[in-house]
């Protein structure tokens, strides 16, 4: 059923004065209103918002809570209700899916630019409780997006707003263009990105896709693989359970990990790795340092090279070939290989 504002039960008040528009004072009114809908235990869910936050959770059953919150600015109570009478609100539920969003958007805006003054607003906030099974596709364009407690895949992307998901069993993808993107404790793969904003990952059990533009990637606990990149930020990895893929064009890279290999590449900062029980080792950077922390019996052939850097081994080397600017040889008996090269950094290697 489609519903529009104007039928659901709300409740207007005066919270306070908001702002200053052609010599008046505008006020902020809110309006609530709230439906259940029938919807199955595990649902396709799609939640929509222009201005406002949109969340939810789940828990236990087949149904499914909408509310509805509405913030407007606006002279007095009159345009307040004038413009909330005219957003259509669409809130359709029914086994196996759930809608909800603002329709007629563009028109809407138009119509309250058209009547009102560019200082009045309309604010639309979503949000639910509804099963845990369901798959979600939450979005946003200038608020925030949440999801927690969900068995089923979660899609949640924001253009302006941060981006929250916690406890999902199922892959997670989430995307922020100018906000962070936080996900905690993820059953499955995550695949997350930030054009602007920060993104942190906090256990991850299956596979993880990491990307920022310019802000810093943070990640621990991960039992699958990583792949972590941004351009104008740090990458801080700790935890990995397997093979890490790591680059900075112009940040620090700082991985820690139990198991597998790593991947490692900046152009203008430091790489740090702590490796107890490493794989193949690639690293490379042109103009930062490289300190490594191993364990020598993990490794057999290294490769260590520097342009205008020193190179400073604490475990002792087979040394098949040394120079000033190069270092090969045999670390250990194991199969992994290790090669490290900068152009004008230090190199550091050091028993873990």
């Amino acid at each position: 059923m489609r519903a529009r504002a104007s039928t659901l039960s709300a409740l207007a008040t005066v919270i306070v004065v908001a702002g200053v528009a052609h010599g008046a004072l505008l006020k902020e009114y809110r309006f609530a209103s709230t439906r259940t809908f029938e919807v199955g235990a595990d649902p396709s869910v799609t939640v929509e918002a222009i201005t406002g936050d949109v969340s939810y959770t789940g828990v236990e059953g087949t149904s499914a809570e909408v509310v509805v919150s509405v913030l407007i600015k606006a002279h007095d109570s009159t345009e307040a209700e004038e413009i909330y009478k005219n957003l259509h609100i669409i809130a359709e539920g029914s086994e196996g899916m759930l809608d909800v969003r603002l329709d007629d958007t563009r028109d809407f805006y138009r119509w309250l630019r058209d009547n009102f003054s560019t200082h009045h607003e309309a604010e639309v906030s979503f949000k639910v409780h509804g099963p845990r099974g369901a798959d979600l596709q939450l979005s946003s364009v200038s608020g925030d997006t949440r999801a927690e407690e969900i068995k089923g895949i979660v899609k949640a992307s924001s253009v302006s707003g941060d981006v929250f998901v916690a406890d999902a069993e199922g892959k997670v993808k989430a995307h922020s263009t100018s906000g962070s993107v936080e996900v905690r404790r993820g059953g499955g793969p995550v695949i997350v990105s930030s054009v602007s904003g920060d993104v942190t990952v906090v256990s991850c059990g299956g596979t993880l896709d990491v990307e920022s533009t310019s802000g810093a990637v943070r990640v621990s606990n991960v039992t699958g693989s990583t792949v972590a990149e941004t351009v104008s930020g740090d990458v801080e990895v700790r935890g990995a359970g397997d093979n890490v893929d790591a680059s900075s064009t112009s940040g620090d890279i700082s991985v820690e990990q139990e198991k597998g290999g790593v991947k490692a590449s900046s152009t203008s900062g430091d790489v740090s790795v702590r490796s107890h029980a490493g794989g193949d080792m690639d690293i490379e950077t042109v103009s930062g340092e490289v300190k490594l922390s191993v364990n020598p019996d993990s490794y057999g052939d290294v490769s260590l090279s520097t342009s205008s850097g020193s190179i400073d081994s604490a475990v002792p080397i087979k040394v098949r070939r040394h120079s000033e600017r190069r270092l090969e040889g045999q670390l250990g008996a194991g199969a992994s290989t290790m090669h490290v090269s900068t152009h004008s950094g230090d190199i550091t290697l050091a028993e873990y």
